[in-house]
């Protein structure tokens, strides 16, 4: 968003904040009467006011949301009108832009051992992607796959200490240790057309 139009907006939030939170105060009128003793709104406060200072300040909150997205709704649609465009080609081409400012500084890194083994690491991966990737690890990942997998029992974690070359379960295991495991299945189930044997380096 560009200043001046942010600006626009914060403008038009403090301009309406006063009448967001401005309360008209009713007449004063009686709600109840025992005998000849009136009972008003200010007496309930006491044993209310607390309650509903919460939902006034909740009912600000979610004015003050609706404000602005209203804003920046008008905001995009007057851009798209300025430049021709549909609302939602207008989005299509921000999204565009600022997925290739994303990928500009994304960067992987892989250092291949003598042995075949690896290790590497990635920064800069773009929010979809970031998305994509976490769905997929935490999926491969969860204790409902633990049936894939032989388990320990409770007398024997207590005998031995954990080995994580064995074939455990995930709980058992740390967190760092059960993503990597969850990765390294994911990549095992890729498309066959772009597995590698390990052992010759060939397809």
């Amino acid at each position: 968003m560009q200043p001046a139009k942010y600006l626009k907006i914060v403008t038009a939030i403090v301009a309406f904040a006063p009448v967001l939170g401005a309360q008209t105060k009713p007449p004063r009128e009686p709600i109840a009467r025992i005998g000849d003793q009136a009972i008003y709104d200010d007496d309930l406060l006491p044993s209310i006011g607390g309650q509903l200072w919460q939902l006034r300040s909740q009912e600000y909150e979610l004015k003050i949301k609706a404000l602005e997205n209203l804003l920046n709704q008008r905001l995009l649609e007057n851009e798209a009108k300025s430049q021709g465009l549909s609302t939602d080609a207008l989005l299509e081409q921000k999204l565009r832009r600022e997925e290739r400012v994303a990928l500009a500084s994304c960067e992987l890194t892989l250092k291949v051992k003598p042995d075949g083994s690896s290790d590497g690491w990635f920064k800069s991966l773009p929010a979809l992607q970031t998305a994509m990737f976490k769905k997929a690890i935490d999926a491969y990942a969860t204790p409902r796959r633990d049936h894939l997998h032989s388990e320990i029992t409770a007398e024997s974690a207590q005998i031995e200490p954990l080995d994580r070359r064995l074939e455990t379960s995930r709980e058992e295991l740390p967190y760092p240790n059960r993503m990597g495991r969850a990765f390294c299945e994911l990549i095992e189930h890729l498309p066959r057309a772009l597995r590698t044997d390990w052992r010759t380096g060939s397809k």
